[in-house]
């Protein structure tokens, strides 16, 4: 193993904007390498493996939305979707939830 990818697996990629921090690592404690992703405004870790990933490179922007549910986009009773997004699918339209 590189030294890079050592430095990838100890350290990792902190990722952060306006909305949210995540730490990705590289975690090969599994039968296959994936990425260990942390919340840094919270405590939780997800796992992603290669099919996953790949799965998030064929998902749609109306696929993606529906994951939010962090910060301003976390509806209080629980559904991630916010009442009112761009739709880059519908050009200038807004989405309503119906």
């Amino acid at each position: 193993m590189t030294r890079n990818a050592t430095e990838w697996e100890s350290q990792g990629v902190v990722v952060a904007s306006e909305f949210a921090a995540v730490r990705v690592r590289l975690d090969t404690t599994a039968n296959g390498p994936r990425l260990r992703v942390e919340d840094l405004d919270g405590d939780a870790v997800t796992y992603l493996e290669a099919l996953e990933l790949a799965s998030l490179c064929l998902a749609s922007d109306s696929d993606r939305r529906r994951w939010l549910a962090v910060g301003a986009y976390q509806d209080p009773v629980g559904d991630p979707e916010p009442a009112q997004m761009h739709d880059r699918e519908q050009g200038d339209a807004d989405v309503r939830r119906s």
